[in-house]
């Protein structure tokens, strides 16, 4: 029989030093009880113990909205339904509530900005290398009104190093890849000329983009259909993408092909369950594989070549491994190691399918939840869940998993979630706090059902059109910002999550922020 979320589903339990921030000493937080914990399922991070932000947020909105009378804010607290880990059956029972309730309940704040009240866009990925300024650094001495929040995901430095059985250096210790923070999925951007430079499409389809016009426009599936590429000023074209069984009219392999972490087929289909110590080779042997990834400049992705493979290649979890045959590779590139080709950038330009000759910018890298109208996770079983997360944006990939540090897309884990969504007139984030005592966060089950029921009752300005999840956990956040050359002001309008990157609750300076939406109001 259905149930609510009770206290005694959890237990006390220790949450090691700096592991939340808590540089000096462990503190007491609370995990799932044993009967309620996930088998042979990495589960969510344990809650932190309740924090006062509570009563200083709802001053925060109520100054909100004195301020941007005509954007919406409102928050919202649900009772959340107790789901055993071995129920295939996924919960119904949401209840909303008038106040957060202790172990049981998930806060959620939602903000929409009507587009005509927007009058400019931009995106950025802020790492200048290994470097990340707070968002109050970033927006000294710029003169700005408006809206920020996180968009998409990046490469930690240990998802790459040995701290996780998944990660890089971990599973292809043959292989290993220095440290570089990189962007999670395809971006596009211009330069003064209006150039475009992109990247590979990675594990997931959904993209978020500006167009020239300025409008924020949520892309459930990019389409591309060839790349032309200039590396080592020569210039190519790739029509091959994720497909080891192409050959041409003499039974060949093509003279280059690209594979990226969005490569599907039996064999890595074979690998959902057992993820974290897949490490998948390139398919095709004895080529030379260039191993592309991007690296942040401050404001933008940057893609370079970071590795060259002869022979056997790793497929890592990020980035995208261009594979020559060698004879091809040689005409292109003769004298490629008297470069230093490590400072080489390359220009990546998508062509086909989608129009990107309409965007200013791209970030993607995304997974869709609601596509062209329709709530695509609103299903009864967690097959049919998992059926639409590969289907919709691969996301259960054993590949894509290895590049997440939070099992996000994991049916039965609760944990920060955010989703950007947008209406026929509206912009705009729906956000679910997590890992608190007084609010337990939300899988990728409970924000897609918790959104339908949003939208059912009026709380969205219309129905939705598109919606994709972005980052959660500890970067999930969203501030109003007022800045100009002397004064910066950034109120946060949700509960940061606990996290080792940035400590909890009301973060005023905006840490941890590597993907921004702005929003000029």
């Amino acid at each position: 029989m259905a149930r609510f979320m009770r206290p005694d589903d959890w237990e006390r339990v220790q949450i090691e030093r700096g592991r939340y921030f808590n540089k000096e000493r462990p503190i007491t937080g609370y995990a799932r009880t044993a009967r309620g914990r996930i088998k042979n399922i990495r589960g969510g991070n344990p809650l932190h113990p309740v924090c006062a932000l509570k009563d200083r947020l709802a001053e925060t909105h109520q100054r909100f909205r004195e301020t941007y009378r005509g954007v919406n804010i409102s928050r919202y607290h649900v009772r959340m339904p107790y789901w055993n880990s071995e129920e295939q059956n996924l919960p119904a029972n949401y209840a909303f509530v008038k106040a957060p309730e202790r172990l049981t309940s998930t806060s959620i704040t939602v903000v929409l900005v009507s587009r005509a009240q927007i009058q400019a866009a931009e995106m950025g990925f802020y790492y200048d290398g290994a470097t990340l300024p707070t968002l109050r650094e970033r927006m000294k001495g710029i003169s700005f009104r408006g809206l920020v929040g996180n968009l998409g995901y990046f490469m930690t430095r240990d998802l790459i190093g040995e701290k996780f059985p998944w990660s890089h250096n971990a599973r292809y210790p043959e292989f290993p890849l220095p440290t570089i923070l990189s962007y999670l999925g395809f971006h596009l951007s211009r330069d003064d000329a209006g150039e475009i430079y992109s990247s590979f499409q990675g594990a997931h389809p959904a993209a978020v983009g500006v167009r020239k016009n300025g409008e924020v426009d949520i892309i459930p599936r990019l389409k591309i259909e060839q790349y032309k590429v200039t590396l080592w000023e020569k210039e190519f074209f790739i029509n091959s993408t994720n497909d080891p069984g192409a050959v041409d009219a003499d039974n060949k392999h093509p003279q280059v092909m690209l594979f990226t972490p969005g490569l599907w087929t039996p064999q890595v289909s074979a690998h959902v369950g057992d993820w974290e110590t897949y490490a998948p080779k390139i398919p095709i042997p004895d080529r030379v594989n260039v191993f592309i990834a991007n690296e942040g400049n401050g404001s933008a992705p940057v893609e370079r070549v970071v590795k060259i493979w002869q022979g056997r290649s790793p497929l890592p979890s990020f980035g995208a491994i261009l594979s020559f045959e060698r004879d091809y590779f040689a005409e292109l590139f003769a004298n490629y190691l008297e470069q230093d080709w490590r400072d080489e950038r390359i220009k990546i330009e998508p062509l086909g399918g989608t129009n990107f000759d309409a965007y200013a910018q791209m970030l993607g890298g995304l997974v869709p939840v609601v596509v062209d109208g329709r709530h695509v996770y609103c299903v009864e079983t967690v097959a049919q869940l998992q059926t639409r997360l590969r289907d919709h944006g691969n996301a259960t990939s054993p590949i894509a998993q290895c590049g997440r540090e939070t099992n996000n897309f994991a049916p039965h884990v609760r944990e920060p979630a955010g989703v950007l969504l947008q209406t026929e007139d509206h912009v705009g984030w729906v956000l679910f706090d997590g890992r608190y005592e007084l609010s337990i966060g939300a899988s990728v089950v409970d924000a897609a059902k918790l959104l339908k029921l949003l939208q059912d009752d009026g709380a969205l300005g219309g129905n939705i059109e598109q919606a994709v999840f972005i980052d959660g956990g500890s970067a999930m956040k969203a501030y109003a910002v007022e800045s100009d050359a002397t004064t910066t002001t950034l109120d946060l309008l949700n509960r940061v999550a606990a996290g080792s990157r940035n400590g909890p609750g009301d973060d005023p300076d905006g840490m941890n922020l590597y993907t921004l939406l702005k929003l000029r109001m």
